[in-house]
């Protein structure tokens, strides 16, 4: 024991340099645990930012506004198929009431059609009719004549005999007279009964001859036709005429509505095509949007977070996202300036002078 605190007297120097070394050692260790974990860190870190820069989706960000010479081309564009489209369903509106004109006037002929042969009808039921009294009133005349003739040749007898007792001195000259007298009047009635049987006769026969035409029996056209069934005959002409071309004039018109109507219907599909193109939205607002190659695509989702990195790796935030994918394939620069094949994105960015960035990243949730 005394050989030691003899030894501790003797070399206090020792002692301090020994806790100075120990202290040292501590401070090397933590220091290079410090620069060991800096060093993952930043690994980490490096190996993160070159992760996402190969996993990362890449696009080209493109601002679209009303003044965009693309965006006034497909205005001027779009206007001129509206006001093709409005002449196309205004002529269309003219042709249905072209084509409702048309089947009012066919109706109308038609009923004009049928009225003619309605009056066709009352016309050979009214000859007949009138043929059958003409035909009483001949046989009444026959008749009347019959009597006439009788009653003049008895008045005849009795004129003779008047005439000679007037001679002879039995009868006065007056009575002989009155006798000759009514021989005259008998003699007026049978001139005034011919005439009378004559018109009836001449009458009846033009009726039968009209009852024969408008019936179609075979004395039909033997004495050629009368005037009412000439004029109707020409009207029925004129009136199938104009049917026949009213209708061909509504096919061709319901054939042109066909055309029209199909060619509307096409219309309305570029119109919905280019309503549905980021070009069109420009006209209405700005609109950011970003070209993205097929090879990118992949990793494209609607949501997904839009990227902006300083120096390729560092200083990356979220700048906005993925609104939309827009259909329909295009053609335009890469994010490396190179022509490529891809599709439009529209995207809602926080940040608009993102936009203003040569390229964008985005990434798929993981």
């Amino acid at each position: 024991m005394s050989s030691n605190v003899e030894m501790s007297a003797v070399n206090p120097a020792s002692s301090e340099a020994t806790g100075k070394e120990a202290k040292g050692g501590v401070r090397a260790r933590l220091v290079a645990l410090v620069a060991l974990t800096a060093l993952a860190l930043g690994v980490s870190w490096l190996g993160r930012g070159v992760y996402f820069a190969t996993t990362d989706a890449w696009m080209a960000p493109i601002t679209l506004s009303a003044d965009n010479d693309q965006v006034l081309q497909i205005n001027v564009k779009l206007n001129e198929q509206l006001v093709q489209r409005e002449k196309m369903r205004i002529d269309i509106e003219r042709i249905d009431a072209d084509v409702r004109g048309i089947d009012q006037a066919v109706a109308r002929l038609r009923e004009i059609e049928d009225g003619a042969h309605e009056s066709l009808r009352w016309t050979a039921f009214t000859a007949k009719a009138q043929s059958s009294a003409v035909s009483d009133r001949v046989r009444a005349l026959e008749g009347q004549q019959r009597l006439l003739d009788g009653m003049f040749a008895r008045q005849q007898t009795i004129a003779s005999s008047a005439r000679k007792s007037t001679e002879a001195g039995l009868l006065s000259k007056q009575e002989q007279e009155r006798e000759q007298q009514i021989l005259d009047q008998l003699e007026l009635g049978r001139v005034q009964n011919t005439r009378e049987l004559m018109e009836s006769k001449a009458q009846r026969a033009q009726l039968l001859a009209m009852n024969a035409a408008l019936g179609g029996g075979p004395s039909r056209g033997a004495h050629g036709l009368p005037a009412e069934m000439a004029m109707g005959q020409e009207r029925d002409a004129r009136l199938a005429l104009e049917l026949i071309r009213l209708e061909s004039e509504r096919r061709a018109l319901v054939a042109q509505r066909t055309i029209s109507v199909d060619s509307l219907g096409r219309m309305d599909d570029i119109l919905k095509q280019l309503k549905a193109r980021p070009l069109y939205r420009a006209v209405e607002a700005n609109t950011d949007i970003a070209f993205v190659p097929y090879s990118q695509l992949d990793d494209v989702e609607v949501g997904a977070p839009v990227v902006t990195c300083k120096w390729l790796l560092f200083r990356c935030r979220t700048v906005g996202r993925i609104a939309e994918i827009l259909p329909g394939e295009v053609a335009a620069q890469d994010p490396w300036s190179q022509l490529a094949r891809g599709q439009y994105v529209i995207l809602d960015l926080s940040s608009h002078d993102s936009v203003k960035e040569k390229v964008l990243r985005t990434r798929k949730a993981r």
